[in-house]
């Protein structure tokens, strides 16, 4: 397992960001429970909601620093997380995504590891996971796969604003003995009879997709 240390720059431009921060400054002074006060901060929190309905391993966040430094606009909190099998970034899809794919039909448990190289290019990201997936009736004798909420994590420790960055991922689709694919959206390209390649495009516009409840880059439907 890899670990990698990520700085997150947070403008304390707002009263809601600077009383979380503050919050966050004071759970780390004063308290033992840092890493069930992170569950709830915003920069992470829906992230961290997707992988505990998702049944996730969470290893424990090791804070190394933490502190304000001065911005164009006023103070910016910048922190330094190491952790594996998390996630962080700012993920506004992830509470939007697990109400269109409810993660309480999934019988069996997510795992995800990242691994990440950083250099004066950006930061690259490995993720291997299993994202279990789960079909529902579509009418008309097909089936479509509702795909695992975490899914948006494929990103896994980029952070700060949106970078116009591509979002690349091999999604293995396992349909039931004497089935077919029927339909599968443009962002799909088959390689064989079961295993499909997704690649999402700049990841600005396919998390605003999602947050507005697009579900239609993940379409995959099936029928004997």
């Amino acid at each position: 397992r890899q670990f990698h240390d990520i700085i997150m720059k947070v403008p304390l431009d707002n009263n809601d960001v600077i009383d979380t921060w503050e919050g966050t400054v004071k759970a780390l002074q004063s308290t033992g429970s840092f890493n069930d006060w992170i569950r709830e901060f915003w920069f992470i929190g829906p992230a961290f909601t997707a992988l505990n309905e998702g049944g996730q391993r969470i290893s424990r966040i090791e804070v190394n620093s933490i502190g304000t430094q001065s911005g164009e606009k006023g103070p910016v909190g910048v922190s330094r997380w190491r952790f594996s099998h998390g996630g962080s970034g700012i993920v506004d899809s992830i509470s939007r995504w697990a109400e269109l794919f409810p993660s309480d039909k999934l019988n069996k448990p997510a795992s995800v590891e990242a691994g990440f190289r950083s250099d004066s290019q950006g930061i690259e990201v490995k993720v291997d996971g299993e994202f279990p997936g789960v079909s529902v009736d579509a009418g008309g004798g097909l089936r479509r796969i509702l795909n695992h909420p975490l899914i948006p994590l494929v990103h896994h420790g980029m952070v700060g604003k949106f970078n116009d960055f591509t979002v690349d991922t091999q999604l293995k689709i396992v349909l039931p003995k004497g089935y077919k694919v029927r339909y599968a959206a443009p962002q799909f390209r088959s390689q064989n009879l079961e295993e499909y390649r997704w690649s999402g495009g700049a990841y600005a516009r396919w998390v605003e997709h999602v947050c507005k409840g697009g579900t239609g880059q993940f379409e995959v439907l099936y029928a004997q």
